[in-house]
C-alpha cells in the first residue's frame, strides 16, 4: 500500500513515517487493538 503523496499532506514525504504507517496497519494485533479504541470511543459519545 502506497499513501498518496501530494502537497496536502506534506507528511507522506516523510519516508520514515510512511514506513511506520506500513507497519502498523500490517499488524493484525495493533489494528484490532485501535478498531476497540475507535469502539469504546464512539459509544462514550452516545451514552
Amino acid at each position: 500500500m502506497k499513501l498518496p503523496e501530494s502537497d496536502e499532506f506534506a507528511s507522506v514525504h516523510d519516508k520514515e513515517l510512511e514506513q511506520a504507517y506500513l507497519q502498523m496497519a500490517n499488524d493484525a494485533e495493533h489494528e484490532r487493538e485501535a478498531q476497540e479504541w475507535c469502539e469504546a470511543l464512539i459509544s462514550d459519545g452516545i451514552e
